[in-house]
């Protein structure tokens, strides 16, 4: 009923192409990790900016209304930085400019 044209092989070596597509695969993927590493420190670094500059804003305008001291702006600067994950050191200096 059932002719058999032959035994089946199973064919499991790697072929050419096969080799040649690790050997791609192996030139891409570290290419593709340095690009994503590289994104990540750069949104790090953006995020590590602007919250410096948030900081040194809220030392300003603790500074600008009232009768703000170098103290009370330094005050101002380390509690907008107490719950960011990074360690900064806060200094508040006069320049010894004067406004007109």
């Amino acid at each position: 009923m059932f002719e058999s044209t032959g035994a089946r092989t199973c064919n499991n070596s790697l072929t050419a192409e096969d080799g040649a597509t690790l050997v791609e695969l192996a030139i891409v993927i570290p290419m593709l990790l340095l690009m994503l590493m590289g994104t990540l420190v750069w949104g790090y670094s953006l995020s590590l900016t602007a919250t410096m500059y948030d900081a040194a804003r809220q030392g300003a305008r603790q500074l600008s209304v009232g009768s703000g001291t170098e103290a009370s702006a330094e005050a101002a600067m380390s509690a907008f930085l107490a719950d960011s994950p990074q360690s900064f050191t806060v200094v508040a200096q006069d320049t010894g400019t004067t406004g007109p």
